[in-house]
């Protein structure tokens, strides 16, 4: 560069400021715009060379500008400006800085006003913030109050109360929502679910009343003042897992910190050839549940349970999907149906008894009469409750028994949940599911073919 004017617009070029000019009938206008904006600046009715001033408004006092502060505002960008009667955009509407000379004279990006946290629907400031939830609109549009001077206002992008539980009822304080926050769907058909790390999440699971057939995972979002849903991968394939941003940094969630959501994928698919509670509890590989009184695998000679505990012994027990899958039942599959099939079994129960003392007793006996009889899978007589058997069962029981028939039915009935849709319970829109039990009575086929009758 060989001059100074050449220099000096290189710096400024890109800079905004205040560009005054002369026109052909003698008065002083401005308009503010960039330094290489002003030197290209042309028109009929602009006389000499405009003059530009870095870093000035157009209603500066000392330009002498025809260009004057008035209670007009614009949207630009998120936030809210006032004009000059020139049209020109001033500083961030601050209503008590109107009659501030210094405010209306130089250009600046803040103001007193601002509260940081997006000046949400206030009438005296215009420093919006999307990320905090606001930007610029006109005040009936945003259903809220005029603002002090003109028509805009930082208005609220939160989203405010919605039913996320699906009760019909507003939580004024947990069923509350920011801008930006995103959250699970917490219908009572489905796990609360929240994120440990990465790779693990935590829940606790009541396998008979939640995950019910026809349940589906949602994430929620606020975004501009709608809740909008996203939902996760159909059959519940993935689940919807909560977390939060720490904002005060006490560690603990409330409702100052900032809420996130996400689909993550459901870990069900090698639950079930568990045999050990450890395996099947390792939250980074899998997400299973371990349930003692009875077991899905079995060995195919002898029919004994594959499951064992800590010190190796075989116990009743199986390793289930903690948040039950979906099956579609509008498609054949064989993985559906066994599944399901899994849970299905059969339980066989021996009794003793004298050929010349108590035979006849058990004969006439009733299927509540003949628990005092039973040496082997008592549990599993209609009626049974613990110590009801004969002592040679009660003293010799394994501790992984159910305490009675019962229990006995109602684990059956949580592992055959929790494997996916199966089992009795209500799916989610209330319709009952069934519990199907047969129950053969083999003691008249013995007998008979014992004493030859």
């Amino acid at each position: 560069m060989t001059n100074e004017i050449e220099c000096l617009s290189n710096v400024i070029g890109d800079e905004e400021g205040a560009c005054v000019y002369q026109t052909t009938v003698g008065s002083t206008w401005c308009l503010r715009t960039t330094g290489t904006g002003c030197s290209e600046l042309s028109g009929s009715n602009i006389s000499g060379t405009p003059e530009f001033h870095a870093g000035f408004l157009c209603s500066a006092p000392e330009l002498n500008t025809l260009c004057s502060p008035t209670k007009t505002t614009k949207c630009e960008g998120y936030d809210v400006y006032y004009l000059d009667n020139c049209g020109n955009k001033a500083n961030i509407y601050d209503s008590s800085q109107y009659n501030n000379d210094t405010y209306w004279t130089y250009m600046s990006d803040s103001v007193p006003c601002d509260d940081g946290l997006g000046n949400k629907d206030s009438r005296t400031c215009g420093q919006c913030e999307y990320f905090q939830g606001s930007m610029c609109e006109n005040y009936q549009d945003a259903d809220t109050s005029k603002p002090v001077y003109g028509d805009n206002i930082c208005a609220s992008l939160d989203c405010g109360s919605f039913d996320t539980n699906g009760d019909g009822k507003i939580e004024s304080d947990e069923e509350n929502y920011r801008q930006g926050e995103r959250w699970c769907a917490t219908y009572s058909d489905l796990s609360v679910v929240t994120n440990v790390n990465e790779t693990e999440w935590d829940a606790t699971v009541n396998s008979s009343t939640e995950n019910l057939p026809g349940s589906r995972y949602v994430v929620l979002e606020c975004r501009n003042g709608e809740v909008l849903e996203t939902g996760c991968e159909a059959w519940r394939n993935q689940i919807c897992a909560g977390d939060y941003y720490d904002l005060n940094g006490n560690g603990v969630q409330d409702l100052s910190d900032y809420r996130t959501a996400e689909c993550v994928s459901n870990r069900w698919q090698d639950c079930v050839i568990q045999t050990n509670q450890a395996s099947c509890e390792d939250s980074e590989d899998r997400d299973c549940l371990w349930i003692e009184g009875t077991s899905i695998l079995k060995d195919g000679d002898t029919g004994a349970s594959l499951a064992t505990d800590e010190n190796g012994n075989k116990i009743e027990a199986s390793c289930v999907p903690k948040f039950a899958p979906g099956l579609d039942i509008t498609q054949e599959s064989d993985s559906g149906t066994t599944s399901c099939s899994l849970a299905t079994t059969s339980c066989v129960v021996t009794y003793e008894f004298s050929l010349f003392r108590n035979r006849g007793k058990i004969e006439d006996a009733d299927m509540q009469d003949r628990i005092k009889y039973c040496t082997d899978n008592c549990y599993c007589i209609p009626g049974y409750t613990d110590g009801a058997a004969k002592n040679k069962y009660e003293k010799n029981k394994p501790s992984t028994d159910p305490k009675s028939y019962n229990d006995w039915v109602a684990s059956l009935n949580l592992v055959c949940s929790a494997l996916g849709d199966c089992g009795n319970k209500i799916n989610y829109i209330g319709e009952d599911g069934y519990q199907r039990e047969d129950i053969i009575d083999t003691g008249d086929f013995e007998k008979n073919k014992f004493f030859g009758n």
